[in-house]
């Protein structure tokens, strides 16, 4: 006869510094629950004085684990060996010249943007499955391959971003 597994309380701060505990088997399991529910902008009605809050944004991707069964964690900030906006720094590099980066919260999503053609905004964000690459204008939405090496998820996001813009104006970006 097999046991029940152990469910702990796990504790994550979300960007925004919101505290949202979890009961879970696991801190894989509290992460899918976390993203599964709060990954979503919420309506508040809430005021601090003079300041009227309205919604907050919840990145459950970004959240770190900051209390595990009540006990706080020193240093609980996952191990990695670059972000989201290291991919996009390291792309506008591969583009040249006239591209820049931008880093979102947390490290936790980043964008390109073009001196030459300000409309050619793309978005780096993690889903579910891996990444995305958006870019609002034209409609992309493409994941993003390349596993957890830099240079192979920045230079396929080159790639991506050249396609489209040679698609879009008929010329290289």
């Amino acid at each position: 006869m097999s046991s029940a597994p152990t469910t702990r309380r796990f504790e994550f701060v979300v960007p925004g510094f919101t505290i949202v505990g979890i009961d879970a088997v696991s801190e894989n399991a509290a992460r899918l629950e976390l993203w599964d529910e709060f990954n979503d902008t919420i309506a508040l009605d809430h005021s601090i004085g003079d300041l009227e809050l309205q919604t907050a944004d919840f990145w459950a991707h970004a959240a770190r684990l900051d209390k595990l069964d009540g006990v706080e964690l020193d240093d609980s900030l996952p191990v990695a060996e670059f972000h989201i906006a290291d991919i996009m720094r390291v792309a506008a590099g591969y583009l040249g010249e006239g591209w820049t980066a931008i880093v979102g919260p947390w490290a936790a999503s980043g964008a390109l943007r073009s001196d030459d053609a300000p409309e050619f905004a793309y978005e780096l964000t993690p889903v579910k499955s891996g990444l995305v690459l958006t870019h609002e204008p034209s409609g992309l939405r493409q994941a993003l391959e390349g596993g957890d090496d830099l240079r192979a998820l920045a230079l396929g996001v080159a790639e991506i971003v050249r396609e489209a813009a040679v698609n879009r104006r008929g010329t290289a970006a």
